[in-house]
């Protein structure tokens, strides 16, 4: 299980709204070389197909939005070839004008295969806190700037 905060200079509706941009964030995922499409209105429920290569490897993920609390938490399940990961994003609103991000990432392996990644993934865990704390951070910098430029 990965897992992470990251204290955001702007308010949680704001920050909820920018999580939630999902147009803005298939066209990240296509500028990058994913096939999205997304189907169903926005809510509990919505769901994704993705199509991208990683690592040599082409891969396809179906993801899921699960929970959907205005302003306050997101939460994902998502399938690729062997594995199951949930992935959610907690919002705290520490003032009118701060608000920490909790971000949270785990994954479950389904088959043999996906046990063995799994288990050389769990051996470079500190690495991959790392970097999954890096990416957060990126990305909670962004949702900033937007607000500061706004």
């Amino acid at each position: 299980m990965l897992s992470t905060q990251e204290d955001i200079s702007a308010p949680a509706s704001f920050v909820f709204a920018r999580l939630t941009d999902y147009d803005n964030l298939e066209r990240l995922a296509l500028r990058r070389g994913a096939k999205v499409t997304r189907s169903g209105q926005i809510g509990v429920g919505t769901t994704w197909s993705a199509e991208f290569r990683l690592r040599g490897k082409d891969r396809k993920l179906k993801g899921t939005l699960v929970e959907y609390v205005t302003d306050e938490k997101l939460g994902y399940e998502a399938r690729i070839k062997g594995m199951e990961f949930s992935f959610s994003v907690e919002l705290v609103a520490l003032s009118r004008s701060r608000t920490r991000m909790v971000v949270s990432a785990n994954a479950k392996a389904k088959t043999l295969t996906a046990r063995v990644l799994l288990q050389s993934f769990k051996l470079a865990r500190q690495r991959a806190q790392k970097r999954f704390a890096n990416r957060v951070s990126d990305w909670a910098e962004t949702i900033e700037d937007a607000y500061s430029g706004s």
